[in-house]
């Protein structure tokens, strides 16, 4: 960290003085004088101080056009705000100029967070050329080489890896269980990996023990499930209560199912299959409740489009076909049943099988729909216009699929054209009537469109053709009735959004307008502190694009509150998506994202670099 020139340091020392009293005006004030600084260290502690009272915009542009370490600083800002097609364009910028092994290793994580996993490893192969220690990044190889299916490349990561913290062991261990390098996993892994692959195998005494021994009780608990001893399962899963894990979801969901109580396994498999797409155990176990819940004497393709497209395949299970070439229910879920034995202990999204004693690993093909999602999840990194290449290959090789092309037209509500969504959603639903995002996407395009007693009529009608509602009416609806001025209504579908799926950002912003529609003014705060804490960046260019200034390290007012709600909910345009939450920011349009579960800053982020800029400023 470079020292700051003496009275340099003193204007910082009376920025964090400021920022301390909550004066944000004169912290911002002594920041913005720092960054018109000559010289870098004063201007790069200038833009920290700026990105802490959260004026993102304003530290961006004050290393703009740096060079040297404010270009670096830069993108590693622009990264962490996850503005990943403006980090890119950074990123890009500090490799031209000095690619040295701190640049390469950024490049490397860059890429893989946005899937381009061999040009991760290109970046990998480029430090090794430049003489790096591969034991160092042995870790991030192993990950990349498990992405790309290349056992080669993750056993040679684990063959020079050293000694490794617990999470960069963790690291190794999955890229070799995932590659299906049994031996070496245990062998990284210790009596808890063994004890995982002895339940793949179906050994459940020998899995408990080692269980035992590791103090691996999610592993203990699955055993005495497998096992059938339910008991026992049913006293040690209280051990284990809170801990939030899909795997953990699949066996509570197995143990009630054993117990006979369908409609108990039902909101863990929902659970678990809503966070791990193609999840081949929750899916086969989804069979089965939803066979109990929604008795017909046929199987729709698209209802269960994964399994009947390669995935029961790939267990080598094929349930027949009568004349017509339809599927009985009951065919399907003896054909799940199969499945199920097929996985042995195993009920991990990592697919297993286990003949004559030998452990092999499963290769599960990605179903239609979420290698449509994923091409559509490249818009962060590749914008709206990348991302509908992506998906318009994908629909080139899989032809006629409504449930695949509706990611394609919810492109078009994200860009904002809501009569092209509009129009394709139409198409879909003339194709296919029982596709039930047609519905709900139709119904924002109508709603954006000026037309919100229409799209309630469109909506209701999808969801009583369908006979479910799933996790995604509750916010569209919610925000039809807003729009309708049927607040109270409103709350309660708002309330179950929330509740469903709590990482949606757009169900905050669109309860705090509720809440004000409502006159609530504790729920309107309460939700906003909510919106603000997971997803600042967005708020902060929803404040901005509002005119309403910003307001850290003092609450908001209430207009604030409600100006940055409804900015941002105008700035994500027809986004709600729970997964991959979009906006457009102010004045340039450039698509932002916001990842669910992993804020842009967070108190201790924040704690850390008022700690880092107090020692700049030479206070110990």
């Amino acid at each position: 960290m470079t020292a700051l020139p003496e009275d340099a340091a003193a204007r910082l020392g009376a920025a964090l003085d400021a920022l301390d009293a909550a004066d944000r005006a004169r912290a911002l004030a002594e920041a913005e004088a720092l960054t018109r600084r000559a010289d870098a260290p004063s201007r790069a502690a200038g833009a920290r101080l700026q990105a802490l009272l959260r004026d993102y915009e304003g530290a961006l542009r004050a290393l703009e056009g740096g060079g040297g370490e404010l270009a670096r600083l830069r993108y590693a800002l622009l990264k962490r705000l996850r503005f990943e097609v403006e980090a890119s364009e950074a990123l890009a910028e500090v490799l031209a100029e000095r690619p040295d092994a701190r640049a390469r290793m950024a490049a490397a994580l860059h890429e893989e967070s946005a899937g381009r996993f061999d040009r991760a490893l290109a970046h990998l192969d480029a430090l090794a050329r430049d003489g790096a220690d591969p034991a160092r990044y042995a870790w991030l190889r192993a990950r990349l080489g498990a992405a790309l299916d290349d056992r080669r490349v993750v056993e040679e990561a684990a063959r020079v890896a050293p000694t490794l913290d617990a999470d960069a062991t963790g690291e190794l261990v999955a890229a070799l269980l995932e590659v299906g390098a049994f031996d070496a996993a245990a062998a990284h892994g210790g009596d808890a990996v063994r004890a995982r692959l002895a339940l793949f195998r179906g050994a459940t005494d020998e899995a408990l023990a080692l269980a035992e021994r590791a103090g691996a009780d999610d592993v203990a608990f699955a055993a005495l499930v497998h096992a059938g001893r339910l008991a026992r399962a049913r006293e040690r899963l209280a051990a284990l209560d809170g801990r939030d894990d899909p795997t953990l979801d699949v066996w509570r969901a197995t143990l009630a199912l054993a117990e006979g109580d369908v409609a108990g396994a039902a909101p863990w498999l929902v659970a678990a299959r809503d966070r791990v797409p193609d999840y081949l155990a929750a899916e086969l176990l989804w069979v089965i409740v939803d066979g109990a819940r929604r008795p017909v004497p046929h199987v729709e393709r698209f209802a269960y489009e994964g399994l009947l497209e390669g995935q029961l395949a790939a267990l080598g299970v094929a349930p027949p076909r009568d004349a017509e070439g339809r599927i009985a229910r009951a065919a399907l879920e003896a054909a799940a049943r199969e499945g199920l034995a097929r996985l042995g202990g195993n009920r991990t999204p990592l697919a297993t099988r286990c003949d004559d004693g030998v452990l092999t690993r499963v290769r599960v093909p990605a179903s239609p729909r979420h290698r449509a999602r994923r091409a559509q999840h490249t818009a962060p990194f590749a914008g709206i216009d990348g991302a509908r290449r992506a998906v318009d290959a994908v629909l080139s090789e899989l032809g006629a699929h409504p449930v695949a092309a509706c990611y394609r037209v919810e492109l078009d509500l994200w860009a904002g054209d809501y009569a092209r969504a509009a129009d394709g959603f139409q198409a879909i639903l003339a194709a296919r009537q029982k596709t039930v995002w047609a519905w709900i996407g139709l119904a924002a395009a109508q709603l954006h469109l000026g037309e919100p007693a229409r799209a309630l009529a469109t909506l209701d009608a999808g969801v009583a053709l369908i006979g479910c509602r799933g996790v995604t009416v509750p916010v569209t609806r919610g925000e039809i009735l807003l729009a309708l001025g049927r607040h109270d209504e409103a709350e309660a579908e708002l309330a179950q959004a929330r509740r469903a799926q709590p990482g949606r950002v757009a169900a905050w912003a669109l309860s705090v307008v509720c809440a004000d529609a409502r006159g609530d003014a504790d729920a309107r705060a309460r939700r906003f502190a909510r919106l603000e804490r997971d997803a600042p960046a967005l708020v902060a260019d929803a404040a901005r694009a509002a005119g309403v200034g910003g307001w850290w390290p003092a609450p908001p007012s209430p207009a604030q509150q409600l100006a940055s709600a409804r900015a941002a909910l105008a700035l994500m345009r027809g986004n709600r998506s729970s997964s991959c939450a979009l906006w457009h920011a102010p004045r340039t349009g450039v698509v932002r994202a916001h990842v669910p579960g992993r804020p842009a800053t967070t108190p201790a982020w924040e704690a850390d670099e008022r700690r880092a800029l107090a020692r700049l400023a030479g206070r110990r």
